[in-house]
């Protein structure tokens, strides 16, 4: 059975991606200096980055939707490695080289798995 994505499907999406890009810039932030203006800049970043890489994925999971299953968290993790990879080349940095590409990655995929089963997949 195909699943029908309504309007309050992709507000839910859209909620997911926000939920998990404030908590990672605020976690981000904490490890610095922590402000308002940067934690708003960094959850625009990553929303940006969630809805281009992992938006489309979680359309195609929530087809056959399943909550809280770890092939779902695995395909995540590799998504946000790959867009983790890609927005560190973008700042210039090595990523693979960097501890701190694989702990945010994982992190990121985390987040938007445990969002997605919470917010999404309804069985």
């Amino acid at each position: 059975m195909k699943r029908i994505f309504t309007l309050r499907y992709l507000c839910f999406a859209i909620l997911c991606a926000l939920c998990t890009s404030i908590i990672l810039s605020i976690i981000t932030l904490s490890l610095s200096t922590f402000s308002l203006i940067g934690t708003l800049y960094l959850t625009f970043f990553y929303l940006i980055f969630s809805l281009i890489f992992t938006a489309p994925v979680q359309f195609v999971l929530n087809v056959k939707p399943k909550r809280f299953n770890i092939l779902y968290l695995l395909i995540y993790a590799t998504v946000a490695f790959i867009a983790t990879a890609f927005a560190m080349i973008l700042l210039g940095e090595k990523p693979f080289s960097m501890l701190s590409h694989y702990i945010f990655s994982t992190l990121a995929a985390i987040l938007f798995w445990f969002f997605d089963s919470i917010l999404l997949q309804k069985e």
